[in-house]
């Protein structure tokens, strides 16, 4: 996700199951941002949790290969413009608006800044959950494997 009038992004990673969103904010919108921002999200899941990641077809996804190497996931691309493919983190993002706007630059919030506007989506009740929140649905289904 970028901003407006910068270089800095978010780069985020949703699960799909349980809703739970990871974000991080990177200073450019490089593969190698990419990469730190994967390794960072990824280092706490269980290494059997994930299998595969869908990306876009951006620059900064220059790096699957590597990401496949590194998370031992199996990596996808949606297809050029059919957002509907990714619609569960387009959606995330487009919530996350609500506390980053479009046109603000983004090197303005700090990274405590993201964990806080993070958290709160992630406490926040979904209908697609039964109105669990997506951390409630995701220490569930921890508990359950």
């Amino acid at each position: 996700m970028r901003g407006g009038g910068g270089k800095a992004v978010v780069v985020g990673f949703l699960e799909r199951k349980t809703g739970l969103f990871l974000a991080s904010k990177r200073p450019d919108r490089t593969a190698n941002a990419m990469l730190g921002a994967a390794e960072d999200a990824f280092s706490s899941f269980p290494n059997d949790l994930c299998q595969t990641l869908t990306l876009d077809h951006g620059k900064e996804n220059a790096c699957h290969a590597e990401l496949e190497k590194l998370l031992g996931f199996k990596v996808y691309f949606a297809d050029p413009g059919c957002a509907w493919q990714k619609g569960c983190i387009e959606n995330t993002f487009g919530l996350l608006r609500q506390y980053m706007p479009k046109k603000v630059n983004i090197a303005r919030y700090s990274g405590k800044h993201l964990e806080q506007f993070v958290d709160a989506l992630n406490n926040r009740p979904r209908k697609r959950l039964g109105y669990r929140t997506p951390n409630e649905t995701f220490k569930n289904y921890i508990n359950c494997t």
